[in-house]
């Protein structure tokens, strides 16, 4: 499941706009547009606030990948263990 997070390296304010865009796999300057036509069409005071509580609800990216390779490194971490216990079973049979 895909989730929405902000853009680490495409960011001008809070990188809502950018993750946004990779989310759903386009270019940024498309999103930003949009954004900027939304403020003009909903009045700057609504979408100001609405990137406001944006950028306090939507996680950064990097949290997700630093969990990522931590689970990572734990199961290659397992798998070694794993293989040196069988090494060990076989050489306590031999």
């Amino acid at each position: 499941m895909k989730k929405l997070y902000k853009s680490e390296k495409d960011t001008l304010l809070c990188g809502i706009c950018g993750g946004i865009a990779e989310y759903f796999d386009v270019d940024s300057t498309f999103v930003r547009i949009g954004a900027v036509i939304l403020a003009v069409i909903t009045g700057f005071i609504p979408f100001t606030l609405g990137y406001i509580i944006a950028c306090v609800i939507i996680p950064k990216k990097a949290e997700k990948s630093i969990a990522k390779e931590v689970m990572n490194e734990i199961k290659e971490e397992i798998k070694e263990i794993k293989k040196e216990s069988k090494k060990e079973a076989k050489n306590e049979k031999d």
